[in-house]
């Protein structure tokens, strides 16, 4: 019996030790894995709120409805997250991409607390404008190396007063259009779509990795206003239209969508 006994402290110490070390660092395995009744699930970097929900919702954590519900009215105790009406999803961006370890069945609210402890320790010191600016990035390209870059021309564009013209707020504004959580009253392409709307869309659109929250901390000094993602697999930056039209025209331009 005491054998028993001191392998099932040994098995719950060695859950909780594990929901510490995956909830608290940024993991490069995409996907799950389930051992008895604990699932390990890994929410990647560029994730969206809804493709988070859905990730926990397929495991049997908790349901997409459920979390959804939490999320729109949780309030954290040491930071605070903005209640702007406008916004799609309220927890967007703040779902920290990480490995975590979850009990099947779990409480969205524990599961949501959980997600925002990790964000607070990696990056709750940005602004809701920081952290959208960082989601875009993210968006933007999938290379860490060139992220200041990016997040540099992006300044630049913002601090210009031009639309940042970015596809992944368009595709984004679509993605929510169609969601089922929403109730559809909105006009999300108003609020996201930067081709329409100056400045920052209204919110952050997925979830950023530490690199890309890097990236916004500390942009590249750069003049440049324009870039785009060549077929020769590098992104390509310009100072003026003319000299993007002339490298795009030499280059070809890649989707990263």
């Amino acid at each position: 019996m005491k054998h028993h006994t001191l392998f099932f402290r040994i098995l719950s110490l060695g859950i909780c030790l594990s929901v510490v070390l995956f909830s608290g660092c940024q993991a490069e395995d995409v996907g799950s894995s389930s051992s008895g009744n604990y699932v390990q699930v890994t929410i990647p970097p560029g994730n969206t709120f809804e493709q988070t929900a859905e990730l926990l919702d397929e495991n049997g954590i908790c349901s997409k409805e459920e979390f959804y519900t939490v999320c729109e009215f949780y309030e954290p105790q040491t930071f605070t997250i903005p209640d702007d009406p406008k916004c799609a999803f309220r927890m967007e961006g703040y779902l920290f991409p990480s490995s975590y370890l979850f009990q099947k069945g779990e409480n969205a609210e524990v599961v949501l607390t959980r997600i925002l402890k990790a964000f607070e320790t990696n990056a709750g010191d940005l602004s809701e404008d920081e952290l959208t600016l960082a989601s875009l990035v993210q968006k933007e390209t999938k290379i860490s190396d060139e992220m200041q870059m990016i997040a540099g021309t992006l300044q630049n564009r913002l601090d210009s007063g031009m639309r940042l013209q970015l596809d992944s707020t368009r595709v984004y504004a679509d993605l929510i259009s169609q969601s089922s959580l929403l109730s559809h009253s909105e006009d999300y392409q108003a609020y996201y779509n930067t081709n329409r709307k100056r400045g920052l869309p209204q919110g952050p659109i997925c979830s950023p990795s530490v690199a890309a929250i890097d990236a916004v901390r500390n942009p590249a000094g750069t003049d440049a206003l324009y870039f785009f993602f060549g077929n020769d697999g590098k992104s390509h930056y310009s100072n003026t239209f003319e000299e993007h039209l002339n490298a795009m025209e030499k280059y070809g331009v890649q989707s990263l969508l």
